[in-house]
This record gives C-alpha cells, structure tokens and sequence, in this order.
C-alpha cells in the first residue's frame, strides 16, 4: 500500500529489503511482549520500545523506523490510545556504557581498601577512578609535586582544584610510593614500574589498565560509574570545574540536560 501509495505521489518507493527490515522489527516486538505477558498493542508504552531497542543499539534507527511506521498507523486505527514511539529519539541520549552496580563497587572497595596482598598501584588506581573519577591520563602523570602531604590532598593533572582524599585511597597512595623506593628510582611520578624506575617518564597506559586485568576491568569504568554518579548529584558547573571536564562532557553523563547561556 506504501508503495502504491509512493507512486501514485510521484515518490521513490521503499525498497522490499527496507520493508522487509520494518516488518522484522514489528515481529521481533511482538514476540518480546507475548513472552513477557502482553496479549494486546493497548498497554505498550514507550518504556517498553527503549528496552527493545537497547537489546541491539547498532540497528536502533533501522528498528525505530518500523516501530513508527506500525504504530502511527494502530494509533489512527485507534488500536491503541497513544502513540508510544513518538517520545523515543532514533539517537540515544546521554551515557549507556558499561558501570557497576552496588554491591560490585562494595566488593571491589572492600578488596582496595583492605587487603595488602594486592599491588599496590592496583589499589590506588581502582580507588583513585572509583571514588573520584581519576582518568588513565591524570593517573599516569601525576608527581610528587601534585601531591599536598599536610592537607592529604592530590591535584590531578588538568585538574583546578586540589583534591581531598579519602583514608583508603591516601593509604593507596602512600603505598605506591613506599613501592616506588623499593624500586630504588628518582622518578618524580607517583606509579613508577620497573621499567621507568630507571628514567623520568610516566608509566604507561598500558600499564593502568593492566594493573586492574586481574579483575576483568577497565578503569574507564570505574570512572563512568563515579560520574554518573556525581552528575546526578552535583551542579553541572561545579563538576566541569573540578574535574578539569567540558561541559558537553559531564552533559553526556546527564541525559535531557540543555547547555545554559554561559557555556554557549
């Protein structure tokens, strides 16, 4: 009928791959919300197009398409009271990445915090990302000299503002430099491995992330899971001060957040 209609019209008709895709898209639904207890289109909402769209986000435009298409048409059938595609956006807003729950950041505290079996840069590093939102960067670069010992406090690389740490990660830290003089070196950085002991250059990236490979993660994560955090419960302007960040970047982790005047 699209297609008939399309000629008629003197437009380019959709190709039968394009519908096909559709008609995959309205099936695969359906066949989501009958396992999940649905029997009619009358209760979808929009919450439940979200949840199908993230299963696969690489074909969410192609899928979202379909799902317009079918439910604009049950909506002026009057199938159903509402149309629940019209909120949803083919690009999805804000940070959808990996995090950790709860109780996966009590257990990897717990370990951090309280085992000294563990190396020592493991620790800082997942504590310094974890409850602070350190980046591989600002871990890798950060000296002595960024390090206030009377206020217990660290100034990250890029950072504005001197940073108060914590107990367990300022017993991380004094940890990695009783390592670092164990090392016997006069590097200046706070993670000195055994290949710069013998020079003044940073550690590598490489060797953040592998220092928590033991665990399955990266510190990317860790951090995300931290600023997702922040972003919820912190004005917008005071993290992009204190964390050195752009306002498009603590925005990404804030979805439906419009940039004020002053950072336009």
């Amino acid at each position: 009928m699209q297609r008939e209609q399309a000629r008629q019209l003197g437009l380019r008709p959709n190709q039968l791959k394009t519908i096909e895709i559709r008609l995959d898209a309205v099936r695969d639904l359906a066949i989501r919300l009958h396992a999940e207890g649905h029997t009619s289109w009358a209760g979808v909402t929009t919450a439940h197009l979200e949840s199908f769209l993230a299963l696969t986000p690489a074909r969410r435009a192609s899928r979202l398409a379909g799902l317009r298409q079918f439910f604009a048409y049950v909506h002026r059938a009057k199938v159903v009271l509402h149309n629940p595609a019209d909120p949803v956006t083919a690009v999805q807003r804000g940070f959808h990445g990996p995090t950790l729950t709860l109780a996966q950041q009590r257990t990897l505290y717990r370990r951090w915090a309280t085992s000294r079996d563990i190396h020592p840069h493991e620790a800082f590093i997942g504590l310094a990302a974890l409850l602070h939102a350190a980046t591989v960067t600002e871990l890798r670069l950060l000296t002595d000299s960024g390090i206030n010992f009377h206020h217990q406090s660290v100034q990250f690389p890029g950072r504005s503002a001197a940073l108060p740490l914590d107990n367990a990660t300022w017993t991380a830290l004094e940890r990695c430099r009783e390592h670092r003089r164990g090392l016997d070196s006069d590097n200046p950085h706070l993670l000195v491995t055994r290949l710069t002991r013998t020079h003044l250059s940073p550690a590598g990236a490489a060797h953040i992330r592998d220092s928590l490979a033991c665990l399955g993660l990266l510190p990317r994560i860790l951090r995300s899971t931290r600023l997702l955090t922040l972003a919820d419960e912190l004005d917008i302007k005071v993290l992009t001060a204190s964390l050195g960040m752009s306002y498009a970047g603590v925005a990404h982790y804030r979805p439906g957040t419009t940039p004020p005047a002053s950072f336009t």
